[in-house]
């Protein structure tokens, strides 16, 4: 590079983004021939971030995300690259519900609710999890227009 120093670049966090970003940055820097110096910063005492898989009794618990949209290919074709493809492992159409607490009870999310956006209406209508003004604000959603301007409050 004629003499200059190569550019230092710091991540911050070691978790699925910062680790990505790392990652697609010497990528980069091997392509275009354009050396960095690159450092990843952690205040944990592990990389991963809050993905971990932790035993407690019998039960495995998977913390932080369990999970990637296959629909997105950019995630696969990641795995791909690093080898990782093999360790995949796909849902069972038995088992594949999610659930949260709502009122200390662990509730089935409505059937079609994907990415947090009802794609089927009627599981959406009935479930309890909403209150009747939230359905409909919910399905208002894309006919309320964007706000200009927002200004983020310090």
């Amino acid at each position: 590079m004629n003499g200059t120093k190569s550019p230092r670049i710091v991540v911050i966090g070691s978790g699925i983004t910062g680790l990505s970003c790392a990652y697609r940055l010497l990528n980069l820097s091997r392509e275009k021939k354009f050396p960095i110096e690159l450092l990843v910063l952690e205040a944990g005492n592990r990389v991963g971030g809050v993905i971990q898989s932790v035993r407690v009794n019998d039960c495995v618990l998977e913390l932080g995300p369990d999970a990637i949209f296959t629909e997105k290919r950019a995630a696969v074709n990641l795995c791909k690259e690093l080898v990782l493809e093999n360790d995949l492992i796909g849902t069972n159409p038995n088992f594949r519900h999610s659930f949260i607490v709502w009122q200390n009870k662990l509730e089935k999310v409505p059937e079609g609710f994907y990415l947090l956006a009802p794609s089927r209406f009627w599981p959406f209508l009935i479930t309890s999890l909403f209150s009747w003004r939230g359905k409909l604000r919910i399905l208002l959603e894309p006919l309320i227009p964007r706000k200009k301007n927002l200004k983020m409050k310090p």
